[in-house]
């Protein structure tokens, strides 16, 4: 198949710009797939053994001589680091990281005599040291000059027999002199534009190329410092979007080849997830009610696992609890177009925390959180710390503010991660903490309610409380052979439960 749901970065991703890592469902029967990197065939997604069913329109069986290579050429990126206050912009091309796999046979200290070379026209060859190549150390990201002229990335010096180098060795193409876009990805970073790359209303991007590539004065662009690099001078541009359709944006845009799209809200699972395994994937006990909230395009949705499978129509302003009665994935879809949900429901730590030593972990007040884990915070706890074992370890942190705001980090010191965070636990309403392929912990707050400040003014709407929420659905899950779903939003916050309805099982 040519395109796979990715449950990193939560969209549709094709092959061609596909990262390799195992969080990979197919669209059709959402069953687990991999990247096969092309060389023998085209790039593409295959099915993973034992994942396939006839009934699948992606599933073609007996093309597994091919195989599935976890060390596939995964590319090198370009990306654009701004700084608001300053207003200055870098270019940064992220080389990948070693595998686990790869890991597990060598050590930093083997990689002494490998290097990667970056060579450009007009500028002398750079080379980085392979250790940087190592998961975890946050120095993967090598700042670039902006330049017309294309990057070949070759490599150099000895390297270990299961590391193959050709991983990295591309060309990566340079600026056009009319401008190219960079366009969110994942935290909070901006990638250069993709042809599968999806753009929103409301994103922000930026636009990197000569002085006349000016956009034009009805966009309202910010300008960032120009550079002169080699003689030629490079000037970039921030522009938000507008929350809706507008066509001035919709013509300009047209000219790169990017079709814009309206931002869909998706179906989300309200309830904080008792572990995150490795791929990213939320897990939630056997028996315990998952509160959903469907998104509003949505009319139906249906909840999958291995052996049943349940419908409902929905109702507008409701909110769902699904108990899954059987342990493994749980997929949960509605008819809105790219809207699906999955779940791994667990009767036990993926991880047993006994054999299972990490290498960071965070102090919150006088607990201690492990990597793929998440908790419910308490707002009167101030002080957090992140202990690392790693002495170049990279962190990226994430704070939703109450007020709406998200603040990021990127590329941070432990410590500086840690001092960052404290700063902004009083106002945070949910944060996380990302080591990369090392795992990440997030820690959820429950909501504040507002109260009416005058008798005469209509009090503000709320949104349920998903611990009100869980506690109402763990009240309907009397039964475990059912899965229990309606619970009306109205009634969430009057802290009534609405009875459970019995689904009636699709065959």
């Amino acid at each position: 198949m040519e395109r796979a749901y990715d449950l990193v970065i939560d969209r549709y991703v094709s092959a061609y710009d596909a990262d390799p890592h195992p969080g990979y469902m197919c669209p059709c029967c959402f069953g687990r797939v991999h990247l096969r990197p092309g060389r023998v065939k085209v790039p593409h997604f295959a099915h993973n053994h034992g994942e396939g069913r006839d009934d699948c329109e992606e599933y073609h069986p007996g093309s597994r001589a091919y195989g599935f290579h976890e060390t596939a050429a995964g590319g090198s990126p370009l990306y654009v680091h701004v700084d608001d206050e300053t207003r200055e912009w870098s270019l940064h091309l992220e080389l990948t990281y070693l595998t686990a796999r790869e890991t597990r046979h060598t050590a930093p200290s083997v990689l002494g005599s490998s290097r990667v070379e970056l060579q450009r026209r007009g500028f002398g060859p750079h080379q980085v040291d392979a250790k940087v190549l190592w998961p975890g150390t946050g120095r993967n990201s090598i700042p670039v000059p902006p330049s017309r002229y294309d990057i070949a990335v070759k490599t150099t010096g000895r390297w270990p027999e299961n590391i193959p180098p050709t991983r990295w060795q591309q060309t990566v193409r340079g600026l056009p002199s009319q401008g190219i876009l960079f366009v969110p990805f994942r935290g909070g970073s901006l990638r250069r534009y993709g042809w599968s790359t999806p753009i929103f209303w409301g994103d922000r991007i930026v636009l990197v190329g000569q002085p006349q590539a000016r956009p034009p004065s009805h966009l309202q662009a910010m300008s960032l410092r120009s550079k002169t690099v080699d003689g030629a001078e490079w000037s970039a541009w921030s522009i938000t979007l507008p929350r809706k359709p507008n066509s001035r944006f919709v013509s300009w845009l047209a000219g790169f080849g990017i079709a814009i799209e309206e931002r869909r809200s998706r179906t989300r699972v309200a309830t904080p997830a008792v572990e995150y395994g490795a791929d990213g994937t939320r897990h939630f006990y056997l028996g315990d009610p998952v509160v959903v909230i469907p998104s509003p395009q949505a009319t139906a949705m249906v909840a999958e696992s291995p052996a049943t499978i349940s419908a409902k129509r929905l109702q507008r302003r409701t909110v769902y609890s699904v108990t899954a009665v059987e342990s493994g994935s749980l997929h949960l879809r509605t008819d809105a177009k790219q809207d699906t949900v999955r779940v791994n429901v667990i009767t036990e730590p993926s991880v047993p925390m006994d054999d299972f030593t990490p290498a960071w972990s965070v102090v919150y007040g006088d607990t201690r959180l492990d990597p793929f884990t998440t908790h419910r915070g308490d707002p009167r706890i101030t002080t957090i710390k992140i202990v690392s074992e790693i002495q170049h370890l990279g962190f990226q942190v994430a704070v939703q503010q109450s007020s709406g705001v998200e603040d990021r980090l990127h590329s941070s010191s432990a410590i500086d991660a840690g001092t960052w965070l404290a700063s902004r636990l009083p106002s945070a309403t949910h944060l996380t903490i990302d080591a990369g392929n090392l795992g990440y912990i997030r820690i959820d707050f429950a909501p504040t309610r507002t109260r009416p400040t005058s008798v005469h003014k209509a009090p503000p709407k709320r949104s349920p409380n998903w611990e009100n929420a869980y506690a109402l659905a763990a009240e309907a899950a009397w039964d475990a052979t059912v899965p229990h779903w309606r619970l009306h939003s109205n009634r969430l916050q009057k802290g009534t439960a609405h009875s459970a309805s019995r689904n009636r099982s699709l065959s």
